[in-house]
């Protein structure tokens, strides 16, 4: 492969890098409505509990996506973005497979809140839109991760509401496995990404050598 083929190879897997980042973003949060519609069939009238039970499983995803956010950030600033950002996709995608086809309550709070810590992800992902857009389009990435979001957020039920139609009895959660093979190949795409982003030791220590070297 010659130099400008490489070149044109990098540039590529950058110019798909952002999207896919955003769309991570999105099905993160549609994983926080997409539940609305099916809860109360799958908890109440399937398996039984009560409506607190129902929305403590609707509202453990949220609080651990607050907790894992900070924890996953720190992560990345000493190991690097790539490798905490595959292992996060990872767990996420095991996570709603998991709750697709579990029906004990118990597994059912644990692969929420798993999935939530993973999708704490959201300021690993925003360091690197910050580490890898140039400055004149760093806003631009910012104002469309805010978007996502808010897109997530808005589509999640009406995807939940759509998708729940698919099958019936348990097989009404299996709408979980459309983010679940989603993250695995947003897995792929990172893992075969030509930019790995740094981590703000790594980025330290090339700024000391260069600075060293002049």
């Amino acid at each position: 492969m010659t130099n400008r083929q490489a070149t044109a190879k990098k540039e590529g897997g950058a110019s798909l890098l952002m999207p896919t980042l955003l769309m991570v973003v999105f099905i993160n949060f549609v994983g926080i409505g997409a539940l609305i519609p099916i809860l109360p069939y799958t908890v109440i009238d399937q398996l039984g509990y009560s409506e607190i039970v129902m929305t403590s499983l609707l509202a453990s995803f949220s609080l651990a996506m607050f907790i894992g956010n900070p924890i996953l950030g720190r992560w990345s600033d000493k190991i690097g973005r790539k490798p905490v950002l595959m292992i996060s996709l990872a767990v996420n995608a095991i996570s709603h497979l998991v709750f697709a086809f579990s029906q004990d309550i118990i597994v059912l709070f644990a692969a929420r809140i798993v999935a939530g810590l993973a999708a704490g992800n959201i300021g690993v992902i925003q360091a690197i839109i910050a580490d890898q857009s140039r400055p004149e389009e760093r806003a631009k990435y910012m104002g469309f991760m805010g978007a996502f979001i808010g897109a997530g957020f808005v589509f999640g039920p009406a995807i939940g509401g759509l998708l729940s139609g698919v099958g019936a009895g348990h097989c009404i959660k299996h709408l979980f496995w459309w983010p679940g093979y989603s993250h695995f190949w947003h897995l792929h795409f990172v893992l075969n990404c030509q930019q790995c982003p740094l981590s703000y030791h790594q980025k330290m220590m090339m700024g000391c050598r260069l600075r060293q070297g002049s």
